[in-house]
């Protein structure tokens, strides 16, 4: 250890030497256990932006004695810019023999051309940040690099502010919601970047199971104009099993719209019939302003968000477009209690259910509840920021009669209307014991 500036990170070092089943037999120490090589890989892996460099780097050399024992744990998420250093990086890792095998999560963080060189002057040159989505490098990289990760299953895009950058040594998550281009005083991009991401998952042929996308709400109209490329990029959402699509919208609701009555979104979720996990919001908060909390009141039908409602009718009723999902999640929209309550009763098959931010142009938000649970898998609901345009009244006594059977249902209690914070009611497990499923 000498040589080593003694800080916490060198303990930890210290702690392994002593416990190494390297040491001589007489040693007294016991192996440490996998979770504790677990949490500390994943430290040394992704470390601390407020650490100084000499800290880092003498963890690095401390730790490299933790290579043989986890080195499965080091590239489970694969995180890059567009830019050729960072596509290297991801063309590297898949054609590692043992760090491709381990790969699970790919995020490719959507931020602007950034040059190898720390010249700022290029850093701003507008042809520099988008040349690699235009001449589709990005593309290249992943149609080859995608197949050789046999582990993969979550991808993420995450459109990302041109003015933040991260720390040259920083190996982070990006923010969990970045900023639009739009806010960052850009016009909006042709989203290359997002295009290419979603061919090279259609023609690469990987069987992705979860897709998280966080994009401006222009990105539809995008599509709209690519009709070439949409049939390809609809086969990309085919396999999914959780879609988490969140869009950030302008500050007026006037444009809005023109985006949604263009059919993009029922096209694109039609092609995603095996998804159990949905979670769609158009109102994504970002980090340099607060969106209102409640939908603009637009007047668009359901399936101008959220693609058609049902199938068509056939002999046993109308039947699901998403036959297997448990999962909903819906955020700034506005429907109404007609439109809500028949995508509920189409899709029998939901356990959870969360509403943020939605708007019941006409109808009550007190039938919803009801609507919602008495669905036969119904587990848990969610509700923050509802709101309705019609008088608050009592649901009906039919309506009542139909939630009292069910053990555990208050009527009175499941979404109340015009309330700014979050409701949550569960059904009782005690009163489902005897059923798998709530287990």
């Amino acid at each position: 250890m000498s040589g080593i500036v003694a800080t916490p990170l060198t303990f930890l070092g210290q702690i392994w030497q002593s416990l190494s089943p390297q040491r001589n037999s007489d040693s007294n120490g016991l192996p440490l256990p996998p979770e504790i090589v677990r949490h500390i890989l994943s430290y040394v892996n992704c470390p601390s932006t407020d650490l100084p460099h000499s800290d880092l780097k003498a963890c690095r050399l401390t730790c490299k004695q933790f290579a043989a024992i986890g080195v499965s744990f080091l590239v489970e998420d694969l995180y890059f810019f567009a830019n050729p250093r960072q596509l290297r990086l991801v063309e590297l890792v898949s054609k590692h023999p043992v760090h491709a095998l381990n790969v699970r999560r790919l995020v490719y963080d959507g931020s602007p051309y950034r040059p190898d060189s720390p010249d700022w002057e290029e850093i701003d040159d507008p042809r520099k940040q988008w040349e690699i989505p235009m001449a589709r490098f990005d593309y290249d990289t992943l149609v080859s690099a995608l197949p050789r990760f046999p582990g993969l299953r979550h991808i993420v895009y995450k459109a990302s502010c041109p003015r933040r950058w991260m720390k040259p040594h920083a190996i982070i998550d990006p923010p969990p919601l970045t900023c639009s281009l739009r806010e960052a005083g850009y016009e909006p991009s042709n989203h290359h970047d997002l295009m290419n991401l979603l061919e090279a998952i259609a023609d690469s042929g990987v069987a992705v199971d979860s897709l998280d996308i966080i994009v401006d709400i222009h990105f539809l109209h995008t599509l709209a104009q690519a009709s070439e490329k949409l049939d390809k990029i609809q086969s990309a959402f085919i396999t999914l099993r959780s879609l988490r699509l969140l869009f950030i919208t302008p500050d007026s609701g006037d444009a809005i719209p023109g985006y949604l009555e263009n059919g993009i979104m029922g096209k694109l979720l039609s092609a995603a019939k095996s998804l159990t996990t949905l979670k769609l919001s158009y109102g994504a908060k970002t980090s340099t302003k607060s969106q209102p909390d409640i939908a603009y009141r637009l007047g668009l039908p359901l399936e101008a968000y959220i693609g058609s409602i049902s199938s068509l009718p056939s002999d046993r009723g109308l039947e699901s477009n998403f036959p297997r999902l448990k999962t909903l999640l819906l955020g700034r929209l506005s429907t109404t209690e007609r439109e809500l309550a028949s995508f509920l009763s189409t899709h029998p098959t939901l356990q959870t259910i969360e509403f943020d931010g939605v708007v019941l142009a006409q109808g009550q938000w007190a039938n919803i509840g009801i609507s919602a649970a008495l669905l036969p898998n119904w587990h848990t609901l969610k509700c923050r920021h509802l709101r309705q345009d019609d008088p608050v009244e009592e649901a009906s006594v039919e309506w009542f009669s139909m939630a009292e059977s069910i053990p555990g249902v208050d009527p009175s209690t499941i979404f109340p209307a015009n309330h700014p914070y979050l409701v949550v009611a569960r059904r009782p497990i005690s009163e489902h014991s005897g059923d798998k499923q709530w287990q």
